[in-house]
């Protein structure tokens, strides 16, 4: 190449640096006018943030206020749904805290229609309710929320609703920090949260994912080979999980003083007609000898739920949230379990 061919072939570093420059800006104006767009049409309200504690990993918004799934929801000053509660109770007051994650925090319907508030109707005089429940939590955060958002409250009673999939271990890459980037981001933008959702369900087509759902999700790793070479049909890591839990749960009780009951929730969402899924059996049949081992009472709403069929109860056929009917069926339940419960007498009969 000759010198005036080098010289008509040099790059400009100034007109490099004003083309990156002029992409950047534009990305960034495109990002904001997307998400400022999505605000101004997207009935998802951005209710939670980033949390310092490393076992919450994000927490609710306190006094948040917007429209989830079409529902309208506002925290309160501790970031429940629900009213302001002071800390201390009022003299002679038995308190009951509900811990669990969205079917419990009513995700998908009005707060007005949630079990826990169909059940303060019902409840004997001096006695009160507080649905302290947060999307998306599962055993191990709802744990750790019970110790340090719940507690406070000074609860007589803690219903704990779990389902067949609070008590499953993290994948190891949900504990890393590009995870908690991701969740970060997630929940405090929509152009985010809309990506990510997007690549969310382009995943779950695949067979791999599928393989996950069908054999146990993230532990069936973790347990398929134990599970060949062994005797019970309840493998040694599901179990182990949950006595780890609800042996958590216990201690919490014992130390803080209140009686702790859990409260089970099936997937309607993954029953094969109107059976459960035989993964979701297993799963129940841990945590209630866990709950047995312990003297937890262990209540099972999964028959009041799936009569006459479990889609009836849904938000929507392919989502796992209950809707009006659940919430009611759900409250029924609840206060006629009290009424079995000796010393817990807190539902009208």
């Amino acid at each position: 190449m000759t010198k005036v061919e080098e010289k008509k072939f040099k790059i400009n570093p100034k007109i490099v640096g004003l083309i990156v420059s002029s992409t950047v800006l534009l990305g960034v104006f495109a990002f904001g006018f997307a998400e400022w767009k999505l605000r101004r049409v997207e009935h998802d309200v951005l209710i939670y943030r980033d949390s310092a504690d490393p076992l919450l990993r994000f927490e609710p918004i306190p006094s948040v206020e917007g429209v989830l799934n079409s529902a309208d929801v506002r925290l309160n000053s501790a970031g429940f749904r629900d009213d302001d509660y002071p800390a201390e109770k009022p003299a002679g007051c038995r308190r009951l805290i509900v811990v669990g994650d969205a079917q419990a925090f009513g995700r998908g319907v009005s707060r007005s229609a949630v079990f826990t508030e169909r059940m303060k109707t019902r409840l004997v005089p001096g006695c009160e309710v507080i649905n302290a429940s947060v999307n998306a939590y599962n055993a191990d955060q709802e744990l750790r929320w019970m110790e340090t958002r719940v507690v406070p409250f000074r609860p007589d009673v803690v219903l704990w609703m779990v389902s067949s999939d609070d008590f499953e271990t993290l994948p190891p890459f949900m504990l890393s920090h590009m995870a908690r980037l991701k969740n970060s981001l997630r929940e405090k933008s929509l152009v985010a949260r809309y990506f990510m959702q997007a690549s969310f369900r382009k995943k779950a087509r695949s067979p791999r994912y599928q393989q996950h759902v069908r054999t146990g999700f993230w532990v069936a790793e973790a347990y398929a080979a134990e599970e060949s070479g062994s005797e019970s049909r309840i493998p040694p890591a599901i179990q182990g999980k949950a006595n780890a839990v609800i042996q958590q749960g216990g201690a919490l009780a014992k130390l803080h003083g209140f009686r702790l009951i859990v409260l089970y929730v099936p997937r309607l969402d993954r029953y094969h007609e109107i059976e459960p899924a035989p993964e979701d059996v297993v799963r129940r049949d841990a945590l209630e000898m866990a709950c047995r081992a312990q003297s937890i009472p262990f209540w099972d709403a999964s028959a009041s739920l799936a009569t006459p069929h479990p889609l009836y109860h849904l938000v929507e056929v392919d989502s796992p949230y209950l809707n009006e009917t659940g919430h009611q069926l759900l409250a029924d339940f609840v206060c006629q379990s009290m009424k079995k419960e000796r010393g817990l007498e807190l539902c009208r009969k």
